[in-house]
């Protein structure tokens, strides 16, 4: 496939390395948890507690964003995904998106409940992380507390990561750019990013 944009230089070839790494070590540890809780053995499964700034706020809590990122990430990257799947030249890079089309496509994925259908907060590990359908939480066994104010604070959230990056078309220049680093781009990549600024707690048996 052809991309029609460079990669930003701000993107370190060793950055990208040590992001990559981590996801993998993420998937790893997921997947022994889940090992963990397939044996014989019974389940104790904790509820997230709920604080004055989960119950009023309907903006998303800082200690969530870096999850609310990744995950807002993933979900526009599969859209964006699925719209050009539609069109043959545009996958083969022969073509872009109108920009039209990518305004209407980012907005209606903040705007939809369907976006993030099902997503909400689960104790893992003693640590409060958000899940949703795809992310690398969701198969992690656990109670997932979603409804209440979880569709506002996403879609809030949504518009947020829009605003971050200036306007719609920058999120497609990422994805041509890099689909593969464009949750680092969107969520690790700068001291004003959520990750960085926010990075997810690590479990207690880390810490």
């Amino acid at each position: 496939m052809i991309f029609l944009f460079a990669l930003p230089a701000l993107v370190l070839n060793q950055d990208i390395k040590e992001f990559q790494q981590r996801q993998r070590e993420i998937e790893e540890q997921n997947s022994a948890q889940n090992h963990d809780f397939s044996g014989s053995g019974g389940i104790n499964f904790q509820q997230p507690a709920l604080d004055s700034e989960e119950i009023a706020e309907n903006f998303m809590p800082a200690r969530h964003q870096c999850d609310a990122c990744r995950i807002v990430a993933m979900v526009m990257k599969n859209k964006i995904q699925d719209k050009v799947d539609l069109y043959p030249s545009i996958k083969a890079g022969k073509k872009l998106l109108r920009e039209s089309e990518v305004v209407d496509l980012v907005e209606s994925v903040c705007e939809s409940e369907k976006s993030f259908e099902g997503a909400g907060v689960k104790v893992i590990n003693g640590v409060e992380r958000l899940a949703a359908n795809g992310f690398e939480t969701a198969e992690v066994p656990g109670v997932t507390q979603g409804g209440m104010s979880w569709p506002r604070r996403f879609k809030n959230y949504c518009f947020q990561v829009i605003e971050e990056q200036d306007f719609e078309w920058q999120i497609y220049k990422l994805f041509n750019d890099n689909k593969d680093t464009m949750e680092f781009e969107l969520c690790f990549n700068g001291s004003n990013t959520a990750c960085w600024k926010n990075p997810t707690q690590k479990p207690r048996a880390e810490l």
